[in-house]
C-alpha cells in the first residue's frame, strides 16, 4: 500500500515508528531532523538515508511522518507547503494535542493529512519499540489517510482509536491525566506519607501492591465497582478527620477536596451508594474549603 516512508524528526517517537515499520517490512526512505547527528544515526539504525533538506526527502517519499516536537510542527508543515507535486502524497503528524487541520496548509496543496498518536509514553526509541506494539494509536484526518494509517498501526500489531473530528483536545486532557496526573497523584501520597516518616523509597515499595492492585480492579470491575475507601462506604468520620488534618498542609488540603468532590460524584453510580451519607462528605469538603 505505502512505497516508502520518510521520516521528519529523529527523536523517540519517529525513531521507534521507524524501526518497527522497517521490521515490517516497510521501505524506509530517510530521515531528515533540524540534528544532523541525531538523524545520521537513526538512519544508520534505518539503514536508510539522511536527508539535508525538506524537498529531497518529501520528493524520495510516498508517506511522510513529522515526528517533531509540538513547538516545531507547525514551522515543518510551513515549509513543506511550500514544495512542489504534494498532490497525493500522505503526511502524518504524531503529536497527541495538535489536531489534523494544522497540517491544512499541504491539504490545500493536494496533500492526504491524517494524525496518527500513540496513546502511550515513549521513554526512548528502543523502548518505544517495544511497547508500542502493544499500544493504541489514534487516528483522525482525511478518509484516505486514516485508511493507510489504520493499515500501517495494525501492521506493527498495535490497536486503532478513531477519533471524532474536534475531539482531539479532549482525548489528549484524558490522556495526560491518565499519564501525567497519575504520577502526581502518587507523588502527593508519597509526599503524605513522607511527613508521617516514611522515607519516599520505602513509601513507593509499600503503596506499590495498593497501585497495580487499584488497576487490576479497575480492568476487572472498572472505575465504579472498583471504588473503594471512606467515600464508596459513606465514612463521614474517617474523612473529617483526614480533612482536620491536612488543615496544616493547604495544598494538599485543595487535592484531597477536589480529588473527593469527584469521587462522590462516580460513587453516585454504585448500586449501594447512600444519598445521605454523599450530601455529608460533601458538605465536609465544602465547610474545609470555606475555613
Amino acid at each position: 500500500m505505502i512505497n516508502s516512508i520518510g521520516i521528519i524528526g529523529a527523536g523517540r517517537v519517529g525513531g521507534a515508528l521507524g524501526l518497527l515499520l522497517r521490521e515490517k517490512g516497510f521501505n524506509i526512505s530517510g530521515v531528515y531532523s533540524k540534528t544532523l547527528s541525531s538523524a545520521e544515526k537513526l538512519a544508520y539504525k534505518l539503514n536508510s538515508f539522511v536527508y539535508r533538506d525538506l524537498e529531497s526527502l518529501v520528493a524520495e517519499s510516498e508517506l511522510i511522518f513529522i515526528t517533531t516536537t509540538d513547538r516545531e510542527i507547525a514551522k515543518v508543515i510551513r515549509e513543506i507547503a511550500k514544495l512542489p507535486n504534494l498532490t497525493g502524497k500522505y503526511f502524518a503528524h504524531t503529536s497527541g494535542s495538535q489536531c489534523y487541520k494544522i497540517l491544512s496548509p499541504i491539504k490545500e496543496k493536494g496533500g492526504i493529512t491524517f494524525t496518527m498518536h500513540p496513546l502511550q509514553a515513549v521513554a526512548s526509541q528502543e523502548m518505544g519499540r517495544q511497547v508500542l506494539p502493544k499500544a493504541y494509536f489514534s487516528l483522525e484526518g482525511d478518509p484516505e489517510g486514516i485508511k493507510v494509517g489504520a493499515y500501517l498501526v495494525r501492521a506493527i500489531g498495535a490497536k486503532v482509536l478513531y477519533l471524532k473530528e474536534n475531539q482531539k483536545s479532549l482525548y489528549h486532557t484524558g490522556a495526560v491525566m491518565a499519564s501525567n496526573y497519575l504520577v502526581t497523584l502518587i507523588d502527593t501520597a508519597l509526599e503524605l506519607l513522607e511527613i508521617s516518616g516514611i522515607n519516599r523509597e520505602e513509601g513507593f515499595r509499600a503503596l506499590k501492591p495498593l497501585i497495580y492492585g487499584t488497576l487490576n480492579n479497575i480492568e476487572k470491575y472498572g472505575t465504579v465497582k472498583a471504588l473503594t475507601g471512606p467515600i464508596a462506604r459513606g465514612d463521614t468520620v474517617t474523612i473529617a478527620q483526614h480533612l482536620e488534618r491536612l488543615k496544616e498542609y493547604p495544598k494538599l488540603m485543595e487535592l484531597y477536596q477536589v480529588l473527593g468532590k469527584h469521587t462522590v460524584r462516580m460513587a453516585k453510580k454504585r448500586e449501594d451508594y447512600l444519598p445521605e451519607k454523599g450530601k455529608k462528605i460533601l458538605k465536609l469538603f465544602e465547610e474545609a474549603y470555606d475555613k
